[in-house]
């Protein structure tokens, strides 16, 4: 049986400490607004004041009603630019709205995929009997609910089906690099499969960074690193980034309240992480 459920402790005082630290990093990403102002009804005012001008001698007289003059000459062009800064915030307003939901597709709709073994994979035949040194139970890594897991978890089956009528076992052990085993299980062919319980476990997901192509990341058996907080990864990213979570495996991913728009916690260099939108999520499972 391959399940993974690993509980790591911290002590409250560092934890506390520790969140001290993040807070301080999340004030400084975000960037000022840099402040706007339109002085050009400014610089256009004095010039005509100055070609109302009646004589040179009143120039002075001229310069201190430029001072009272030029409200009133931005009271009439107020009129137009207010009506056409209107027209413009309200159409903001709506490319904001745009993107809102475009950012609902920051953590928009994930795909959800199968795959399964086939004469591409490289398949490596075991001598013996894995399903004997463990129960069988229902895979979490598969859609298929007839998919199953056995065997110590040095074997890495995530995967296991059989043809009906067949003791012969199909298992994944690695879906990113097409790897698995076969072996001849009589146990698993006659004995009952415990259902098992909580959310299934992408085999692997793609995440969307921003990229053309995406990161993908894929389950590990074992996490002995240190962790933003002390939190724990199961999923490592092609790209040397980490997916975190507090405890267990399946609460890596953030699947929404209608589970169709997953998100992760996507750690670089063993950073603060940052909340990513998951593309798509493979489990094993036969079109």
């Amino acid at each position: 049986m391959r399940r993974v459920f690993t509980f790591c402790a911290a002590s409250s005082l560092l934890v506390l400490g520790l969140a001290a630290c993040g807070s301080d990093t999340e004030e400084d990403p975000p960037t000022t607004a840099e402040a706007t102002t339109e002085q050009s009804g400014d610089d256009d005012s004095p010039s005509e004041e100055t070609t109302e001008a009646d004589s040179d001698d009143a120039d002075a007289e001229i310069a201190d009603d430029e001072g009272s003059e030029t409200p009133s000459e931005d009271d009439s062009p107020s009129d137009d630019p207010s009506e056409g800064q209107n027209d413009d915030s309200d159409e903001p307003s709506d490319s904001q709205d745009g993107d809102d939901s475009s950012g609902s597709t920051t953590g928009g709709s994930t795909s959800i995929d199968t795959l399964w073994i086939d004469e591409t994979w490289t398949i490596e035949d075991v001598d013996e009997d894995l399903c004997e040194m463990g129960g069988k139970t229902r895979s979490p890594y598969a859609q298929d609910d007839d998919m199953f897991v056995c065997g110590p978890t040095a074997a890495g089956a995530l995967a296991c089906d059989m043809a009906e009528g067949e003791t012969v076992a199909m298992c994944i052990t690695s879906a990113v690099d097409h790897t698995a085993i076969r072996f001849d299980s009589p146990t698993a062919a006659d004995g009952d499969m415990d259902q098992g319980d909580g959310d299934l476990i992408p085999l692997f997901v793609q995440l969307d960074d921003g990229s053309e192509n995406g990161i993908q990341c894929s389950t590990i058996s074992h996490d002995h690193d240190k962790h933003w907080h002390d939190k724990l990864s199961w999923y490592r990213c092609d790209d040397g980034s980490e997916l975190l979570t507090d405890e267990l495996i399946e609460e890596t991913f953030d699947r929404g309240d209608d589970g169709t728009s997953w998100t992760a916690q996507r750690s670089v260099d063993k950073g603060k992480p940052e909340t990513v939108p998951v593309m798509d999520a493979v489990f094993a499972g036969n079109d």
